[in-house]
C-alpha cells in the first residue's frame, strides 16, 4: 500500500467541474451558445473550487501534511458553505460537491513524485514485470494496422525516454504499423471521437469514475479575480470564446464536457500555499463517451485511473466502464477489482502495463485474451506489484467493505491477434505436418519430431507410438554429424531438424523456462541434487507439459498453458533396449549444447520431464547428461 511522505513528494490539487448546467441534455446537440446565466453559474463553481482548494491547503498545514485527512475535513467544512447544498467524500481523494443552483463539481488531489511526474493516473515503482508467453486462441487476425496513443496527460506521466520506449515497440520494423499519437493540449476532442478508426487505441490520461481528461484547456489571466469577472461578465465571455470552440462551449453547457483546474505546489515547503490555478482543463464525461461511434473493430486500452469503475452510487450515475464498453469495443482493457470497483492506480504500474500489453500483442503475437496475463498465467495484480493506491476512508456501494486489489482486466473478444502466432508447417523431407507455437521471437515445435532418420526408432518398435509421441533419436541421429555448441550459445545446430529449424541450445531452453517462471538462480544448475529439482517450486513443468498422454497415475494440475505440449515419449538405451514404464511417464529431450562452455568432452545437456509415478514432481524440469552413450531421446526443433 502507498505510504504518504510529505517531505519527499509534490502535490497536485485537482478541481474538476462535474456538471456544468442544471440539467444534462441526453443528446449531443452542441449548437446552443452558452448564455450569460451559464457563465455566471460557472463562476459560482469556480468560486466554490477556489474556497475548497484554500481550505484543503489550510487543513493540510495544520494536520502534519496528511492530504487524506484534509480531504475529509474539507468535505465537512463545505457542508456550511453558502453556495453548497451537499458535499460527499469519495476514496478520501475526491469531494463531490452539489451547489444550490443544481450544478455539481468535485475537488480532487493527486501527488507528484520528486521527478515532477504524477504518482497517479487519476508511487511506487512496480519494477520489471515478467511477460507470459502464451499466445492463446488466435482465431482472428487484426487487419487494421492503425494505432493511436491519446496522451492527453503526457507531461504528467512520462519522461522522454519512457515514452520513446513505447514508440519503439510500436515502430518495430517487423510489425509495420501506422502509428500516430497526440501529446497534452494537442489531444483534441475529435481525436477521441475517431478512436473507432484505429485497430488499437490507447488512452494515456487522467481518469475519474465517470470522465476522461482531454487536451484542450482554458487559461484565465492571473491578475483577474473571480469577483472581478463576475462584475464584468462580458470580459469572461470573451476570454472563453477566444480559447474554446463553439462545439466545446456547447458541450460544456449541456454537461457532456466539464471544466476543471489543477494547482501544483511543493508539498515539502509550501503545500499550503493558497495561490489559485489559472489554467483549467476539460474532461469528457460518460454521457459524452457513451454516444461515441461503435468500436467493434477497435482494441481499447484505457490506461487511466478508474478505467474499470462500474459501480452506481450517489454522485456517479453513469460509470466510465459502462460508457466505454457500451460502445462495443473489440476488446477493452482496464483496471478493475473482482467486484467491479476501480480507483487511483500508480503511474509506474500503468507504464509497466502499457509496455507489457504492447509487447504481448505486438512482439509476442499474444491473443487479446492472453496479452494482459503475467508469468503465472494470471491477470496483473496491483496488490502483488505493490501498486494499489485506494487511500484512506472510502465511500463505495458498501462503505464498510475492505478495499480490493485491482487487476489489469480484459473484456469482450479474446481471440484476435496481430499476426497469427503459431500454426503448422510441412517437413519437406516426408511431408509430415507439425504444429508450432511462438514464445517471444522464437517459434517452437509443439510436437515431438517424427522424422525417420538413421539412428532413430519408435518405442517398442510400435509405429503407433511414433505417431503419438514422435521418434526417439540417439546422439548420432540427433546431431547428424554436426558438432554441439557451447552451453551459452544463443542458438543450436540443425541436426535432424527440417531445413530452417534447429535443435534448441541450452540457452534457448533456459529462455523458455525463465519466461514461465523458473527462478533465475535455478536456470543454469547442471550438477548436484539441485539440478534434479529445477522449477519444482514454481511448478514450471506443469505449464510446459501436454495435458494429455501422461499415463497412470494421471498427474494433477497439468495445464499446457504454454501450448508447448511436452510429451512422455519414453527412453531407450544406446543399444536400443526399451525401458519399461518410461513411455507415457517420462520425456527426455536433447539440447544441442555441451555441458561446459569451453570443453568438447563434457556430456550433452538434456531435459528430463517425468510424472509422479517416476518419483519426480510434475513441476520439475531436471537436467540429464545426454552423452553419446546416453541412449535414445525425443527431439524438438526451433525455427531459425
Amino acid at each position: 500500500m502507498k505510504h504518504i511522505q510529505p517531505l519527499l513528494i509534490l502535490l497536485i490539487g485537482t478541481l474538476i467541474v462535474w456538471n456544468i448546467g442544471c440539467k444534462k441534455d441526453d443528446s449531443l446537440d452542441n449548437s446552443n451558445e452558452v448564455s450569460n446565466q451559464d457563465y455566471e453559474q460557472i463562476l459560482d463553481v469556480l468560486s466554490v473550487l477556489t474556497d475548497t482548494q484554500e481550505k484543503f491547503y489550510e487543513f493540510g498545514a495544520t494536520n502534519g501534511g496528511n492530504p487524506l485527512e484534509a480531504i475529509m475535513l474539507t468535505s465537512d467544512w463545505l457542508q456550511d458553505h453558502s453556495l453548497v447544498s451537499n458535499a460527499l467524500a469519495f476514496d478520501s481523494s475526491y469531494i463531490f460537491i452539489s451547489l444550490n443552483t443544481g450544478l455539481e463539481t468535485a475537488f480532487d488531489f493527486d501527488d507528484l513524485a520528486t521527478n515532477g511526474l504524477s504518482n497517479y493516473r487519476g508511487t511506487k515503482t512496480s519494477g520489471e514485470l515478467q511477460r507470459f508467453f502464451s499466445n492463446g486462441d488466435c482465431s482472428n487476425l487484426m487487419e487494421n494496422d492503425k494505432v493511436f496513443i491519446y496522451a492527453a496527460a503526457h507531461s504528467d506521466f512520462y519522461s522522454t525516454s519512457e515514452f520513446d520506449a513505447v514508440l519503439d515497440i510500436l515502430n518495430d520494423e517487423d510489425i509495420e504499423l501506422e502509428v500516430s499519437y497526440c501529446i497534452d493540449e494537442d489531444c483534441t476532442l475529435d481525436m477521441l471521437d475517431n478512436m473507432n478508426e484505429y485497430g488499437l487505441f490507447i488512452i494515456d490520461s487522467h481518469g475519474s469514475p465517470d470522465a476522461t481528461l482531454i487536451g484542450p484547456t482554458l487559461e484565465m489571466p492571473g491578475s483577474i479575480s473571480i469577483e472581478e469577472l463576475r462584475d464584468d461578465i462580458n470580459q469572461f465571455v470573451d476570454i472563453v470564446d477566444q480559447q474554446l470552440s463553439s462545439e466545446i462551449r456547447g458541450l460544456i453547457s449541456s454537461g457532456h464536457l466539464r471544466i476543471g483546474s489543477t494547482g501544483r505546489i511543493n508539498w515539502a515547503s509550501s503545500w499550503f500555499n493558497n495561490s489559485a490555478a489559472s489554467i483549467y482543463n476539460i474532461t469528457a464525461t460518460s454521457s459524452y463517451i457513451s454516444q461515441m461511434p461503435d468500436m467493434s473493430e477497435t482494441i481499447l486500452f484505457n490506461n487511466s485511473c478508474y478505467s474499470g469503475y462500474s459501480l452506481t452510487i450517489e454522485g456517479i450515475d453513469q460509470p466510465i466502464f459502462q460508457a466505454y464498453t457500451g460502445n462495443n469495443p473489440l476488446t477493452y482493457y482496464c483496471y478493475q477489482t473482482n467486484s467491479g470497483d476501480s480507483y487511483t492506480i500508480d503511474n509506474e504500474f500503468c507504464k509497466d502495463m502499457e509496455i507489457a500489453l504492447l509487447e504481448g500483442l505486438l512482439l509476442d503475437s499474444d491473443s487479446t485474451g492472453n496479452a494482459h496475463l503475467n508469468s503465472s498465467d494470471a491477470e496483473y495484480d496491483c496488490e502483488l506489484e505493490d501498486a494499489c493506491t485506494r487511500r484512506g476512508i472510502v465511500f463505495m456501494a458498501d462503505p464498510t467493505a475492505e478495499p480490493e486489489p485491482a487487476f489489469l482486466k480484459q473484456f469482450n473478444e479474446p481471440d484476435y491477434c496481430y499476426g497469427l502466432c503459431g500454426g503448422t508447417f510441412i517437413d519437406d523431407r516426408d511431408q509430415q505436418e507439425y504444429d508450432f507455437v511462438c514464445f517471444g521471437d522464437k517459434n517452437w515445435m509443439a510436437e515431438n519430431l517424427n522424422y525417420a532418420s538413421p539412428n532413430s526408432l519408435c518405442f517398442d518398435d510400435d509405429p503407433g507410438l511414433c505417431n503419438q509421441y514422435g521418434r526417439l533419436y540417439n546422439f548420432l541421429g540427433a546431431f547428424a554429424g554436426q558438432t554441439p555448441v557451447d552451453r551459452l550459445a544463443a542458438v543450436g545446430i540443425q541436426g535432424v531438424c527440417p531445413q530452417g529449424w534447429h535443435i534448441p541450445s541450452h540457452q534457448e531452453w533456459m529462455d523458455l523456462e525463465e519466461a514461465y517462471g523458473m527462478p533465475f538462480d535455478e536456470l543454469d544448475i547442471i550438477t548436484g541434487p539441485e539440478a534434479a529439482n529445477r522449477g519444482a517450486a514454481a511448478d514450471v513443468g506443469t505449464i510446459l507439459k501436454a495435458s494429455t498422454n501422461w499415463l497412470t497415475p494421471p498427474t494433477p494440475g497439468l495445464t499446457n498453458s504454454s501450448g508447448l505440449a511436452i510429451q512422455p515419449g519414453g527412453v531407450a538405451s544406446y543399444t536400443g533396449f526399451f525401458f519399461d514404464g518410461t513411455v507415457g511417464q517420462q520425456g527426455r529431450y536433447w539440447t544441442s549444447s555441451y555441458g561446459e562452455i569451453t570443453s568438447n568432452n563434457d556430456p550433452i545437456i538434456g531435459r528430463f520431464f517425468a510424472d509422479l509415478d517416476a518419483g519426480v514432481s510434475s513441476g520439475e524440469i531436471a537436467f540429464i547428461d545426454g552423452n553419446p552413450e546416453s541412449g535414445y531421446m525425443s527431439c524438438r526443433c526451433v525455427q531459425d
